[in-house]
């Protein structure tokens, strides 16, 4: 299962990588599954790192025809592009 696959490499559990795909895949933070013993914040950095790529190589394979268009609203939200926090102290 690990062989050409997004687990392939990993020393991490894949039930423990299965875990962070569903708590990312459901928008929970990273500080949260820190907190709840899913894993280091290094290990889950590099766990969002990997699936945000995975993700961009999904949408250069399978690019999407347009986003917006007449009457429809895309929001974007720019914290992802320049690594920047949205909440500003």
């Amino acid at each position: 299962m690990r062989v050409h696959s997004y687990f392939y490499g990993s020393k991490i559990s894949i039930a423990r990588q299965l875990q962070f795909l569903w708590k990312w895949a459901h928008k929970c933070s990273l500080r949260m599954m820190e907190i709840e013993g899913t894993a280091s914040q290094k290990v889950l950095v590099k766990f969002a790192r990997k699936c945000r790529q995975v993700a961009w190589e999904a949408l250069l394979r399978h690019p999407i025809p347009q986003l917006g268009g007449p009457g429809v609203i895309v929001q974007i939200d720019e914290s992802k592009f320049n690594h920047k926090s949205k909440v500003r102290k």
